[in-house]
């Protein structure tokens, strides 16, 4: 019995480039950027040029980086970083308590 996740999204995985160690490429490219305040939704969302440019770039990044199957669980017609960024993280964040929930019955069946 596999998690809810799981069963709806199977091969759901962000991708990397195998040269890039887990979790690097982010963390270089938002920070290489100074953009990461997009993501944790710190820098409000502007109608002004630059704002609308470099929230563009990490939708880019990040529809390039996401699963098709993902990326069709958290996107909607008017994306910003920081919904589509909100939407993984909540994912997730679902399959952990999701996941602790399944760990736990199993190792009681275990014991």
């Amino acid at each position: 019995m596999g998690s809810t996740f799981s069963r709806a999204f199977p091969s759901c995985w962000i991708s990397t480039r195998p040269t890039t160690p887990p979790g690097c490429a982010r963390s270089l490219f938002f920070g290489q950027y100074d953009l990461g305040d997009h993501i944790d939704g710190t820098a409000p969302p502007q109608g002004n040029s630059d704002w609308v440019q470099n929230d563009s770039a990490i939708v880019s990044w990040l529809y390039n980086r996401l699963a098709p199957n993902l990326l069709t669980a958290v996107s909607t017609n008017d994306d910003t970083a920081y919904s589509l960024w909100r939407g993984v993280r909540e994912i997730f964040r679902d399959n952990r308590s999701a996941r602790a929930v399944y760990l736990n019955a199993e190792f009681r069946t275990f014991l």
